[in-house]
């Protein structure tokens, strides 16, 4: 698997940890829901993520990681509104992330 498939793995698992978490739902509906907006923003999105490859196409995820806490870190946070509950995000929020990233990276291989 690529660092990019990776990417929007551990998007993918970060999500449903949230959605879990937030609103106390985990099954399968949810799940698929979740996989499914993540796959298309792979479809959609995958090609902005080329400007963060090295040649060998890895990701720097500690360099893209700070770089997110930096612009979070700034702005206070970073707040979004899903069915009608507002969701803050942190620095925290990146480091959970990174490290799912990560975990999922050295199960790869």
């Amino acid at each position: 698997m690529s660092d990019k498939e990776i990417l929007f793995q551990a998007a993918n698992t970060f999500t449903k940890n949230v959605v879990k978490n937030l609103f106390g739902i985990s099954s399968i509906g949810t799940d698929a829901l979740i996989t499914y907006v993540v796959n298309n923003a792979y479809d959609k999105y995958g090609m902005y993520l080329e400007p963060f490859l090295d040649k060998n196409g890895y990701i720097n995820i500690e360099v893209l990681g700070n770089a997110l806490k930096d612009v979070i870190k700034a702005k206070g946070g970073y707040t979004m509104s899903v069915f009608g509950k507002h969701i803050k995000f942190t620095d925290a929020d990146i480091t959970e992330f990174v490290d799912i990233f990560n975990t999922l990276k050295a199960n790869n291989g």
